[in-house]
C-alpha cells in the first residue's frame, strides 16, 4: 500500500484482505488515508497448506498505537502453535515458529518427499492430526491472540540483535525519494553480518547515505540501521515475479554518495589514517570529511579500527572518538594532541605538523639549505 500515490482513493472497495506477511502501523495508516470510511482491513494468516488459520478485522479510522498488528484467534477446526527449535510450545510473549495443529491440512508436497518431511510432523501426542510448520514466526498473548512477526528466512542477527528486515524495508519505501527497498544480511570481508539496504530511488538523483541515515534514526534503533546502501534500477525477480533476493548484487567497494563532494587527504597522517580507515571499512576510498557511521561504520568495526591506528601510531585513542569526532581529518587532529601529550615538549608532533604542510620542493630547499 506504501506505493499507493498521495489522494488515491478506492471508494467502492469494502473489504480489504492482506495477508503473508505482518501488517505494520504504517500498512494500517496507508489504509485510512486511501480507502473509505466502511471499508475493512482483514488481515489473516492462511497458508496454502492449511488455508485461512487465523483472522482478524480492522475497520477503516482506526488508530493504532503497536507497531505490529495481532492476527487474532486460530479457527475452531486449525489450533496454531508456537515452537521453540526443538518444536516444543514456548510461553506466551515468547517469540518462536508457528505451526498449525489439525486433521485438514495438506498431505504434502507433490513428488518431494524431503520437503514434507521437513514441514509436516506426526502429532506427538498420538491423534490423527498432524502439524505443519509455516515459517512464520510469531508469538501469542496472554488472551490467545496470536501476533505474525515474520518470516524465519527474513530474520538475521545483527551484532547479537535478532532483526526483521521488513520491519526495515517499511522504513525504507516511506522516505522521500524511495520507491522500492529490499533489506537482507550478508556478511562482510571477514564474515561478519551486515545489513545491505537495496534501493530503487523514486528518481534519477542520488540518495546520500546521511540522509537515509538520518531519516532511519528517526524510527528505528542504531542497530537496525544498514550498513550499506545499494542504488538499482530495478530488483531482480523470480519466476513468479517477487524480489529474487539471492540474485541481487554484492555491494561494491565505492564510496558511498555523500551529501558533501570527496576531498582527498592532504598530509602523511591523514593519508595513513584514510588508509586504515579504508581497509577496515572495505572501501577503496575515504575521504577527510567522510563520517565514520555513514561509511558503515559501528562499534565492532571501530574497535577493529582504533587498534589498527593504535599498532600504526603507538596511541591509544577511546572509542568515543570515532562518534564524537568521526572523520579523518578530525581523528588526526586528536591524535597529534595525544602525541603531543605522550612526546617530550611536544617537539615532534610541531616538527612533523611543519614539515607536513610543506611540499617536496619546499622540503627540498630546507634540507638544501641547512647543508650550506
Amino acid at each position: 500500500m506504501g506505493t499507493l500515490e498521495r489522494g488515491q482513493v478506492f471508494p467502492a472497495v469494502r473489504i480489504l484482505s492482506v495477508g503473508g506477511e505482518p501488517l505494520l502501523r504504517t500498512d494500517v495508516d496507508y489504509f485510512n488515508e486511501h480507502f473509505a470510511p466502511g471499508c475493512v482491513l482483514a488481515h489473516a494468516l492462511g497458508p496454502t497448506e492449511c488455508l485461512t488459520v487465523c483472522w482478524a478485522l480492522i475497520a477503516q479510522g482506526t488508530k493504532i498505537a503497536e507497531h505490529k498488528l495481532p492476527i487474532g484467534y486460530s479457527l475452531e477446526d486449525k489450533d496454531v502453535l508456537v515452537l521453540d527449535e526443538s518444536h516444543r510450545e514456548v510461553d506466551d510473549g515468547t517469540v518462536g515458529q508457528l505451526a498449525v495443529k489439525s486433521r485438514y491440512i495438506a498431505l504434502g508436497y507433490w513428488r518431494d518427499p524431503e520437503r514434507t518431511k521437513a514441514a509436516f510432523l506426526p502429532d506427538p501426542e498420538g491423534t490423527d492430526a498432524r502439524i505443519y510448520l509455516t515459517g512464520d514466526l510469531g508469538m501469542r498473548r496472554e488472551d490467545g491472540c496470536l501476533v505474525h512477526v515474520g518470516r524465519e528466512d527474513f530474520q538475521v542477527k545483527i551484532r547479537g540483535f535478532r532483526v526483521d528486515v521488513s520491519e526495515i524495508e517499511v522504513a525504507l519505501r516511506a522516505l522521500e525519494g524511495v520507491s522500492d527497498a529490499v533489506v537482507v544480511g550478508r556478511a562482510d570481508k571477514l564474515g561478519m553480518p551486515r545489513l545491505v539496504a537495496y534501493l530503487i530511488p523514486s528518481a534519477k538523483t542520488p540518495l546520500p547515505v546521511t540522509k537515509l541515515r538520518q531519516s532511519l534514526a528517526r524510527v528505528l534503533p542504531d542497530y537496525m540501521i544498514p550498513s550499506v546502501f545499494v542504488s538499482l534500477d530495478a530488483f531482480p525477480k523470480t519466476p513468479n515475479g517477487k524480489t529474487d533476493r539471492l540474485r541481487l548484487p554484492a555491494p561494491t567497494r565505492d564510496r558511498p554518495e555523500m551529501d558533501h563532494p570527496f576531498v582527498a587527504p592532504r598530509t602523511g597522517m591523514e593519508k595513513e589514517m584514510a588508509k586504515i580507515w579504508a581497509e577496515v571499512l572495505d572501501l577503496e576510498r575515504v575521504g577527510i570529511h567522510d563520517r565514520f557511521l555513514d561509511l558503515g561504520g559501528h562499534s565492532l568495526l571501530a574497535t577493529r579500527l582504533l587498534l589498527q591506528v593504535a599498532e600504526r601510531f603507538k596511541v591509544e585513542l577511546p572509542m568515543k572518538v570515532l562518534f564524537e569526532t568521526p572523520t579523518v581529518a578530525q581523528t588526526c587532529e586528536i591524535l597529534l594532541h595525544e602525541m603531543a601529550k605522550t612526546t617530550e615538549g611536544g617537539d615532534l608532533v610541531r616538527i612533523l605538523e611543519e614539515v607536513e604542510t610543506l611540499s617536496d620542493d619546499e622540503i627540498r630547499a630546507r634540507v638544501g639549505s641547512t647543508r650550506t
